[in-house]
């Protein structure tokens, strides 16, 4: 599971991206996409003691819908009509 209580209490020590990396040991991709979103939904250290990794993992990345996760398929062609093949057109 992510730390994001450690991704936000290294933020709010000044920490660079890079040296989280280290200590947290995940991507810098990682790193910036939870910065990113704790900003977006201000959070910040000191976090209050019910927002657990899980929880704050609840509330930062939503589960996507079954409906938005299904691939579009690609619409069958149907060959032409019998009778038009071969023919040129004057």
């Amino acid at each position: 599971m992510t730390k994001y209580r450690e991704f936000l209490r290294l933020t709010a020590l000044g920490l660079s991206q890079r040296n989280i990396v280290q200590s947290i040991g995940v991507s810098q991709k990682t790193v910036v996409k939870v910065q990113k979103r704790a900003q977006e939904m201000h959070l910040s250290w000191p976090l209050d003691e019910t927002l657990t990794d899980a929880a704050l993992e609840t509330l930062m990345i939503p589960k996507e819908s079954k409906v938005s996760r299904q691939k579009r398929m690609p619409m069958r062609v149907s060959p032409p009509a019998s009778g038009t093949e071969g023919q040129d057109k004057c």
